[in-house]
């Protein structure tokens, strides 16, 4: 078994050959639509975080290349330490000089841009030790004409640095414009865009995510170049209303820089949670247990885990960190534990949605009523209790605290009073037979159990 996951792996050959989420599909799609534009495009690629897009755009960025697409690749969170992205942009650029000969013009494009690009990063001496000097070292020596002096300096520096700023991005552009026909040219065949790739975007200093989006407004906007941002734009927006306030129109400023949106189609969650269930290496550990009913256990816990990342909204990546603690549970437990896959499942996906009401659940502070009523206002939740996994789990919930004697009252409690037994109605009854056998086999009262499980994996840190 696995801690955690490696990476995907992305044949060069086959990109999508670990496509376990189906989203060969989108990229094809997208891959049509680029390739019928040739006016400078931002397209974004709109997901929560946790919900697999670098997996994707990685995919995809392979799978153009493996057709003849140039591509650049750019983590905007790692390079988030530099005063201005333009510098780490250029410095990406020069990759797809490793597609050109060594007598490509490309070249000598991109090094002419790099010095442009360079000048426009060069900053001056700081405006306010200049107006707090007055530009002179001895402050004694300043006078009312001294200062008329600067001032009038000062406006005509600040005007010559426009003028020269906006000769110099207008020089820029035009260098930028002939290394990308250079690097996109194809002999007898329509010229393909270049795709610039921006992941990470949005786990970004705020001040370093707006200053990326203004380079590409104002530097980028070059014929030729398609630029994909990887981001969650709900969190994108609580980065630029931590700069703008809260009344800030994000849709409306984000409009400005991007062109489309596409949005990845959900992941059916039991798919993804077989996957996990194969890449944690769970069917090993399953397939040696030897208890009684050993051969439902992988059903109850996919089956119960998946409805529940559904009703409580879980990213791939939550699914995934669940799916971490369950292998350390699994390590720690020997295979002929007992187990009980349903309601351990539930306890860690109960903990990961609402840490507060688990704890005062395992605690005694609130009841089991609070913890279905809690699932019942889910969505889905008030159906998922209604079929027999649902059931199973309202069994096991009332029943993890109780005794012998408490267990005897629930029994009587979802048992009807003076109606016959052909013609109760199911769920209680089900729940009803659930609490019998648990009687029967000492299935009871095993909240502590599980959850000093739970608590010795909290303890190592994947």
């Amino acid at each position: 078994m696995r801690i955690k996951i490696p990476p995907i792996d992305i044949p060069e050959d086959n990109p999508f050959a670990e496509d376990q989420l189906d989203r060969k599909q989108s990229a094809e799609v997208l891959t049509q639509f680029i390739s019928t534009i040739r006016e400078p495009f931002v397209l974004a690629i709109d997901s929560p975080w946790g919900t697999g897009k670098t997996t994707f755009i990685n995919m995809w960025l392979r799978s153009l290349k493996k057709e003849g697409v140039p591509c650049l690749y750019f983590n905007a969170w790692e390079n988030d330490f530099t005063d201005d992205p333009l510098v780490s942009f250029i410095g990406e650029m020069k990759a797809c000089l490793d597609t050109v000969g060594e007598a490509s013009q490309a070249k000598v494009y991109y090094e002419n841009a790099k010095k442009l690009g360079a000048s426009i990063v060069k900053r001056a001496i700081p405006v306010t030790i200049k107006i707090v000097t007055a530009g002179v070292v001895n402050l004694e020596e300043l006078s009312e004409e001294a200062l008329a002096d600067f001032d009038s300096g000062l406006a005509k520096e600040k005007i010559d640095r426009y003028e020269a700023d906006k000769s110099t991005i207008k020089d820029f552009k035009k260098e930028l414009s002939k290394f990308v026909q250079q690097i996109t040219k194809k002999e007898g065949d329509e010229n393909k865009p270049l795709v610039f790739f921006i992941d990470e975007l949005d786990r970004c200093r705020p001040t370093y995510a707006v200053e990326l989006l203004e380079r590409l407004k104002h530097l980028f906007n070059i014929e030729g170049i398609v630029f994909v941002l990887a981001l969650d734009k709900e969190q994108i927006g609580h980065s630029l209303r931590s700069i703008y306030g809260n009344g800030m129109n994000v849709d409306g400023y984000l409009r400005r820089f991007i062109d489309v949106d596409y949005r990845l189609p959900e992941t059916p969650t039991e798919g993804f949670c077989n996957l996990l269930f194969t890449k944690f290496g769970f069917p090993s550990y399953f397939g040696n247990r030897s208890v009684r009913d050993a051969r439902y256990e992988k059903d109850q816990l996919i089956k119960t885990f998946s409805r529940l990342a559904t009703i409580f909204g879980f990213s791939l990546r939550k699914q995934e960190q669940c799916f971490s603690q369950l292998s350390v549970v699994l390590r720690t437990t020997l295979p002929n534990d007992n187990l009980y896959p349903l309601f351990l499942s539930f306890l860690i996906a109960f903990k990961a949605a609402n840490p507060k009401l688990y704890i005062a659940f395992t605690t005694g502070k609130t009841t089991a009523e609070d913890v279905l009523n809690y699932i019942k206002e889910t969505k889905g939740g008030t159906e998922l209790l209604e079929d027999n996994y649902g059931r199973a789990l309202e069994a096991y919930i009332v029943s993890s605290r109780a005794s012998y004697d408490e267990m005897q009252e629930l029994v009587s409690k979802y048992t009807p009073k003076l109606i016959p037994p052909n013609q109760q109605e199911e769920r209680p009854r089900r729940i009803r037979e659930l609490l019998q056998s648990f009687l029967h086999e000492d299935t009871y009262g095993i909240l502590d159990y599980l959850v000093k499980k739970i608590e010795i994996s909290d303890q190592f840190k994947a």
